[in-house]
């Protein structure tokens, strides 16, 4: 029950942060630190507001978390487009800048949660034991209708 508890309150936790203009979470699966920033870079191509050089203290670009569910990490970015390279003629060209920057202490504390929570998970499973009167082999598992409803039952 804790780690779906855990679970549930670390997605609704992302979904709200999504709710906001300033803040974007993307989830990713077994992803380095370099697949986070080019994630974020990805989102900014399309989304990131312009701002120009001279002005970017003074505007507060979005915040984008990648959060890696399987490694249970995050890293967050603001992240806007400047000026890029200007060709006379050409259409305006943008440069797309991902800083990184410190992740919200809640969605830190929440991963940590998350990360205690699969690690008690597994320990469960990984001491469990199906009685023989319940199945007797995985062999009799494989195609067996019934076999499934009385292990269902069993964890019930």
């Amino acid at each position: 029950m804790k780690l779906i508890r855990s679970v549930f309150i670390f997605l609704s936790l992302a979904f709200s942060l999504n709710t906001t203009a300033e803040s974007v979470v993307i989830e990713c699966y077994e992803c380095t630190s370099e697949h986070r920033h080019s994630k974020a870079l990805s989102w900014g191509e399309i989304n990131a507001p312009y701002i120009p050089k001279p002005y970017v203290d003074m505007y507060d670009p979005p915040l984008i978390t990648i959060l890696n569910l399987k490694g249970a990490k995050a890293s967050t970015y603001k992240v806007w487009k400047e000026d890029g390279f200007y060709t006379p003629g050409a259409s305006r060209q943008f440069h797309v800048i991902a800083r990184q920057t410190e992740t919200d202490v809640k969605v830190a504390s929440l991963l940590d949660e998350l990360k205690h929570s699969l690690n008690d998970f597994r320990g469960t499973v990984l001491s469990m034991t199906v009685p023989d009167d319940v199945i007797e082999d995985a062999w009799e598992f494989v195609g067996c209708g019934y076999c499934k409803d009385r292990v269902h039952e069993w964890l019930a």
